[in-house]
């Protein structure tokens, strides 16, 4: 399973990567921002998105209404988070 991982902050992204290499998910990317990760689910094909909801340039709320939006993204499962 591929999967990227969208977060601001680096430390957050370190711990959701750890975390999901601690249960098998090892094929991860990470985006610093919601433009960031747009680029990167438009160029690259995955199976789940984890995305901060504050996020500079284009929050999560943003991203997720910009994947809906877009036809090969629209049934992409995203998963929410924040903190």
């Amino acid at each position: 399973m591929k999967i990227l991982i969208a977060d601001d902050m680096i430390s957050i992204r370190q711990v959701m990567s750890h975390m999901l290499k601690s249960i098998g998910y090892d094929d991860n990317d990470e985006a610093v921002d919601g433009e960031q990760a747009f680029r990167m689910l438009m160029a690259k094909k995955y199976d789940l998105l984890i995305t901060d909801f504050h996020m500079p340039k284009l929050d999560g709320k943003q991203l997720l209404e910009k994947i809906r939006n877009e036809e090969s993204l629209s049934k992409l499962p995203v998963l929410m988070v924040s903190c």
